[in-house]
């Protein structure tokens, strides 16, 4: 299993880097193109709305085809459209070269989560496995904008080539070391439209898809002002700031790579139980914290019970569906963006309208809270005791 661990950890890492890489080159990007600031956010966006969009047709293509050619053709599609990002002569072209990336890496990590099934034997070396995959994620949070930040030294068109460099080199490590992944049984070709209308019957997989995109929508709000709280109320300086966050960071990235050793020991059930009583707590005393050190103490907890709990869910996602466990991953993938993009939405709200970060740890709380219920409804806790 170790090859399939360090493999799926790149393909994460580099898919998340992507993401992230480009914050830092926003503004250099804007003089470059001669937009402002608020248009040059739209270089992030689209990259977003083409994964959205495309999760959603790419998922269930993929049940019915082998999931390592899938992610062959993801990752050509990636390296190639990152390639034109960093070729691109103008704003416009920029922005339809991000797209294509997010539409490329629609069909890549979906595929990561719903192929961890099918290298693993047991329960217990998928938990782990699923923590490594979010690992990845979380290292790719904690270092893609450094990243983007130390190539951009040379040039903007330096992280761009860097990242399809490396992904001409995954290509060929994935060709190599992963087998062939041929559907399941009851996994035979399907009309879009039937697989989806099939699934929207299933109330428990609905309502675990719609509590994973809830939590997100807490977890993204907390973090899309932390600079800004670190900045005005502790008075950090930017660099200053970038240290802060990268240990609230590191927080999530070992929660993803150890904890599963934590949730198996308490099982699902009751590791969920007390995820949502410790965030519930934490999310309360946020802002009362009276000095620096605490407050990334309390962050690196929240986000390190992010990095332990979310690979229980992405797995309970797929279980409530295993016949399509791609369309769940890529529902799951869905749920989450949109989480973040509401959150991100109604983080500034808050954020602008409550002293200190009170505003935004109690909306939190509120999301929080509403995403246990919605797992309750839908049958949980029921689902793991039987």
């Amino acid at each position: 299993m170790k090859k399939y661990s360090i493999l799926f950890f790149l393909i994460m890492f580099l898919i998340g880097t992507d993401s992230f890489l480009i914050s830092p080159l926003l503004p250099i990007l804007a003089r470059n193109f001669n937009v402002s600031a608020a248009n040059s956010a739209w270089m992030t966006a689209t990259y977003a709305i083409g994964f959205a969009l495309f999760a959603l047709v790419a998922g269930p293509l993929s049940d019915s085809r082998d999931r390592k050619n899938v992610m062959l053709v993801g990752l050509i599609g990636f390296g190639l459209a990152t390639l034109l990002c960093g070729l691109a002569s103008n704003f416009t072209l920029m922005l339809i070269f991000r797209f294509l990336a997010g539409v490329s890496a629609s069909f890549i990590t979906p595929q990561v989560w719903a192929s961890v099934p099918r290298v693993t034997r047991d329960n217990s070396s998928r938990m782990k496995l699923m923590g490594v995959v979010m690992a990845g994620l979380a290292g790719a949070q904690v270092l893609g904008v450094p990243i983007g930040s130390f190539l951009a030294l040379h040039s903007w068109h330096m992280p761009f080539f860097v990242v399809a460099a490396s992904t001409l080199l995954l290509i060929f490590a994935l060709w190599r070391l992963l087998p062939g992944l041929p559907p399941v049984l009851g996994s035979e070709k399907q009309k879009v439209s039937k697989i989806y209308a099939k699934l929207l019957k299933n109330r428990s997989g609905m309502g675990f898809v719609t509590g994973f995109g809830v939590i997100f929508v807490g977890s993204i709000a907390v973090m899309s002002f932390l600079g800004t709280w670190f900045n005005q109320d502790f008075h950090l300086d930017l660099a200053q700031v970038g240290t802060a966050l990268l240990f609230v960071g590191l927080g999530q990235f070992l929660g993803g790579l150890f904890g599963s050793h934590i949730t198996q020991h308490f099982g699902n059930q009751r590791w969920l139980r007390i995820a949502f009583i410790s965030w519930a707590l934490l999310y309360l005393i946020l802002p009362f914290m009276p000095n620096l050190p605490l407050a990334v103490v309390v962050l690196a907890l929240i986000f390190g019970i992010n990095g332990m709990t979310i690979p229980v869910l992405v797995l309970t996602n797929q279980n409530t569906a295993p016949e399509v466990r791609g369309t769940m991953s890529a529902l799951s993938n869905f749920s989450m963006y949109t989480g973040q993009a509401v959150g991100g939405a109604f983080a500034g709200v808050f954020y602008s309208h409550f002293p200190g970060y009170f505003g935004i740890s109690y909306f939190a709380l509120v999301i929080f809270l509403s995403a246990a219920l919605i797992y309750w409804r839908s049958g949980f806790w029921k689902v793991y005791k039987s």
